[in-house]
Order: C-alpha cells, then structure tokens, then sequence
C-alpha cells in the first residue's frame, strides 16, 4: 500500500510528464537564451545605440534653434549715459526678422530633416546591433552544438572501449583492439575540451555584451523562406533605415546649398522700440518707433561663392555616397538570399546523410559483436557518423545565421 508521500509523488510525476507533453519540446529549453532576448538586451546596452540617442536629441536641439531663427525675439534694454547731464533710459525691444535671402528658411528645412535623420540612424544602429549580435549568437550556437556532438562522440567510445575491454579479456577480441578504443577515447575527450573552451570563451562574450547571465542558448527554428521573390526582397532592402538615413542626408546636402546661395540676396529686418524712459528727455518723438531695416550684400571677399561651391561639393559626396551604400547593401542582399536559397536542399540532404550514417555504425557495431565485422570499420564508421551528424549541425547553424542575417539586411528585427 502507497503511503502518502509515495501517492503525492506519483500525482506530480504524471503532472510533469503531461505539462512536458504540452509544452513545446521538452523542459530543458525554459533554462536556455533565446536570439530575441539576447538583440534586446544587447542593443539596450549597445554604446553605438546610444550615441544615436543622444545625436537625435542633438538634432532636436538644432532643429530649435533653426525655429527661433525666424521667430521674433523681445528684449528689455537700459542705458546710462554721462555727459554734460547724467541720463538714463531703458525700453523694450521687438525684433522679427522677415528675409535672410531665404537661408533661414533652408535651414530650418535641413533641421528638420537632420531630425527625421537622425531617427533613421537609430533605427539603423539598433539593426546593426542585431546583426553584431546574431552573428555572436551563431557562432556561440555552432560552439555549443559542437560540443554536443563530441559528448556524444566520448559517451559512443567510451561505451564501445567498455565493451572491447570485456570481450578482450575473455578471447573474443585482440588486445591491439583494445589500445586502439582506449586511443579514440583519449581523442574524443581531447576534442571535447577543446570544444568546451571555445563556447565557454564565446559564452563569456555573449554575457558582456548583453548583461545576461547565460548558460546556453535556444536553438532557433529555420522557418521557411522569408520572401517569395528576389525583387521583394530589393525593396525591403532599399527601405532599411540607414537607406532612408542617405537619402534624407542627400536632402540636407541640397538644403545647406540653398543656405549657402542665401548669401547673394537682400535680408529684411523689421524692428520697434518702446520707451519706458528715453534717454534724452528733450526728445519729442513720443514713447515708441518702428524701424524696417534692409540690406543688400555687394560684395564679401568672395566668400559668398565659396560657400556655395563647397556646399555643393558636399552634395555630390553625398550623392555618390548615397549610391554606393544602395549598390552593396543590395549585392549583400543577393548574396545572403542566394546563400539561403542554395542551402536549404543542402541542409536537408546533410539531415538524412547524418541519420544514415548513424544507422550504419549501429549496424556495423552489431555485426562486430557477431564477429561479422573488424575493430577498425566500427571505429571507421563511428568516426563518419559523428563527422556526418557535426557536418549537418554546422550546416544547419549556418543555415539558420544566413535566415536571420538576411531577415536583418532587409530591416526586420527578431
């Protein structure tokens, strides 16, 4: 008869097992890091990410000092005058300034596209975070699997120089048979070292440039293709932030052109004074006055045009550099969904050539047990088979690195 601890514990068992059923996989993946948490917390502790932070709130700052370019400005005025009398005066001061040749204008319309500038260049940083990420979270994935893989490998020897030792020891085998299961022990766990070292060293890196404490990583789904078509993905591509970050510099360019030109036109100022107190008490010409004031550039060393020039100058920079950040981020594009296209028959040929090699040394071990087969096919088939099922974990790391990079090169976050 069950006592209660017995029944309570079978009662919790069965739980767990129905809760493991449900769940999806097994229970072993709430321990892991998944690809969106680490792009999350390392983009928000990304340095690169914050610099863009802080350009954008630069940017609105300009943005309002371009503003208070051409709206009016007043201003409390006093003066002490000694002469032949002691005078004073104080008055109040309206200045609005109605046209500079335009260039205040410009370059109100180069702040505000400074602004929406500098919210495509963080968009765009936190998209390159993720791909400095990504590719961390793979290469740590590749590592960690292959030290999967050469766990399996030790456990394979170590299980088949256990069974060696027992048949030589009772005839059925040769010593040398022996030594040569105990040297592939050795191997695999040399091996199995070395693998651990690296993730270990990846791992690491991982955690400093996420803040988490991470112990391994999910795996992540392959998923199908992510567009139907290459012309889809090129329009995905050319509307990544840091496109629209080259076009909208290219406005700003053009916009500093005009600010420049600016210089060779008349600017119109409007002004008025009130006078709590003039000055010269004498004066009769009441307690206010309004001033429109104008002014016609003639001539300025030349600097004027040299402004212009190197201004446009800019511009043709910035068009060029424009062009050539559309042309390679697209030629990475076409690689990345050529890359991905190619290996997604290659990942599933190498899934089944890893399944049929496992099945080969399981037989091939079986037959050496029957005496139907030497020490050296199992320990050449052992080899393959773990050398198939490491070729099919890499390509398929590989595989999903490609996936995520080329979901990234067309401007989606994970």
């Amino acid at each position: 008869m069950r006592t209660p601890y017995q029944f309570n514990r079978v009662i919790f068992i069965n739980f767990a097992c129905l809760l493991a059923a449900y769940l999806p996989g097994n229970l072993a993946w709430a321990g892991c890091t998944d690809l969106g948490i680490v792009i999350q917390a390392g983009s928000d502790k990304s340095e690169a990410v914050q610099i863009e932070s802080a350009a954008l709130e630069e940017a609105n700052a300009r943005l309002d000092s371009a503003r208070a370019s051409v709206l009016p400005s007043l201003a409390l005025s006093g003066s002490a005058t000694q002469g032949e009398e002691f005078q004073t005066g104080s008055k109040i001061v309206l200045l609005q300034p109605l046209y500079k040749g335009g260039r205040e204008y410009a370059l109100l319309r180069a702040a505000n596209a400074q602004v929406e500038a500098g919210h495509a260049k963080s968009a765009a940083a936190k998209v390159k975070a993720a791909r400095d990420l990504t590719v961390m979270f793979f290469n740590t994935l590749g590592a960690q699997a292959e030290v999967s893989a050469l766990t399996d490998l030790r456990s394979l020897s170590e299980r088949r120089y256990s069974e060696i030792k027992s048949r030589v020891a009772i005839g059925r085998s040769r010593a040398t048979d022996g030594l040569g299961a105990e040297a592939q022990v050795s191997s695999a766990r040399a091996q199995l070292d070395a693998a651990k070292i690296q993730f270990e060293s990846m791992r690491r890196s991982v955690e400093s440039a996420t803040g988490l404490k991470v112990d391994s990583l999910c795996d992540v789904p392959l998923g199908e293709s992510p567009l139907a078509e290459w012309q889809d993905v090129r329009t995905k591509v050319l509307s990544r932030p840091d496109m629209i970050a080259e076009r909208i510099a290219l406005k700003v360019a053009r916009e500093s052109v005009n600010a420049a030109r600016a210089g060779h036109l008349p600017s119109f100022d409007f002004s008025g004074n009130y006078y709590l107190k003039r000055a010269d008490s004498r004066s009769t010409s009441g307690n206010w006055d309004v001033t429109l004031s104008a002014s016609l550039p003639l001539f300025s060393g030349g600097g004027v045009n040299a402004a212009v020039r190197e201004a446009k100058s800019v511009e043709v920079q910035q068009s060029f550099r424009q062009q050539l950040a559309e042309r390679l981020a697209v030629d990475e594009a076409r690689d990345l969904w050529e890359r991905y296209s190619a290996s997604q028959k290659q990942n599933a040929l190498l899934d089944e050539s890893a399944k049929k090699s496992d099945s080969y040394y399981r037989r091939v071990a079986q037959d050496e047990r029957l005496g139907l087969a030497t020490s050296l096919e199992t320990l050449q088939a052992l080899t393959s088979a773990i050398d198939a099922r490491r070729a099919a974990v890499k390509a398929r790391v590989q595989f999903g690195q490609t996936r995520q990079t080329l979901l990234l090169a067309m401007g989606s976050v994970p």
